[in-house]
């Protein structure tokens, strides 16, 4: 017998409809207020009646519109956020190596960055350069040798 297995999606919106009102009751002396407004904000996100809306009709029939609902533009919600980051990477991709890749790294106290294998020399790309050297507009952090983000 084959059993039919469902996948339901969630979304963190959802999520915080179901249980917002428990978890604000409880831990609303603890919570800043820019939090709880910011929460709401998402609560009200595309809904013309409290973000308001943008109305477009043809002007040979003005009886046919469309409502576009405004969003709420914060980094807290699925949507906007989604947004937001797309266009964050897009500015900042310009400030990295024309490689085709990029890698992260996070150095934890006692690890060391200096033995050389904090970057890679590949055949894809083989000007690939350590860090250090590469003339980047991204501010260094003021962290001790032993820990940090490392950028290849």
């Amino acid at each position: 017998m084959i059993e039919q297995v469902r996948s339901y999606r969630f979304s963190i919106k959802q999520i915080f409809k179901e249980h917002w009102e428990n978890y604000l009751s409880r831990y609303q002396d603890s919570l800043r207020q820019d939090v709880i407004w910011t929460v709401e904000k998402m609560f009200s996100c595309r809904s013309p009646e409290k973000l308001g809306y943008h109305k477009y009709a043809c002007p040979e029939h003005p009886d046919q519109y469309i409502i576009v609902p405004h969003s709420c533009k914060t980094r807290f919600c699925n949507s906007c956020g989604k947004v937001l980051t797309d266009k964050w990477v897009e500015r900042i991709e310009n400030d990295f190596p024309p490689t085709g890749f990029h890698q992260q790294s996070l150095l934890l106290a006692g690890q060391s960055a200096s033995s050389g294998s904090h970057y890679r020399r590949t055949s894809q790309c083989p000007s690939l350069q350590p860090i250090d050297s590469l003339p980047l507009s991204i501010p260094q952090p003021s962290l001790s040798p032993d820990e940090g983000f490392v950028q290849v």
